[in-house]
């Protein structure tokens, strides 16, 4: 075998190895990227404004049917609010449906609604902005198809806003 045989193989097994350790590592990257885009699938975000900067926390109730809207929640999360008066939720595995969403801004931290004379003293919202008439709104005007939505934006704000 001449010189130039010898270097012209070489630089082909190179070549080669060069292109199995690429194809293998771009086969990584897309089985990530499937698995990435599979979580997101079943993620939704509710994003929430219009609370106190700095200020309390918000409590964030996910409801999957109108028999337990607003009495038992299919999931809840507690967070602080940021210095804007904003939060976001990210709540994940969910199935396919309908949810609604509800959002108190528990400014004293006590973990509940206060109110006065059964008119709420804390701001609070609903999913779909929808603000209910001498009560909360009902479950199919807070609904919503997930995962059809998968970021929602929620604006707290008082009875008399």
């Amino acid at each position: 075998m001449n010189k130039m045989t010898s270097q012209a193989l070489r630089a082909a097994f190179t070549l080669l190895i060069s292109l199995v350790c690429f194809s293998q590592q771009a086969l990584a990257d897309s089985e990530m990227t499937s698995a990435d885009s599979e979580i997101a699938g079943t993620a939704l975000e509710i994003r929430v404004t219009g609370a106190k900067a700095n200020t309390g926390q918000v409590i964030g109730s996910l409801f999957s049917s109108k028999e337990t809207f607003l009495k038992e929640a299919e999931l809840t999360q507690t967070l602080a609010v940021d210095e804007q008066g904003n939060a976001s939720f990210i709540f994940t595995n969910l199935a396919s449906g309908s949810y609604a969403a509800s959002v108190i801004f528990d400014e004293n931290k006590d973990g509940k609604m206060n109110s006065f004379l059964g008119i709420p003293s804390e701001a609070f919202g609903f999913s779909n902005d929808v603000k209910g008439l001498f009560g909360p709104p009902s479950f199919e005007k807070a609904s919503f198809q997930f995962p059809h939505k998968k970021v929602i934006t929620i604006q707290l704000g008082k009875v008399k806003d």
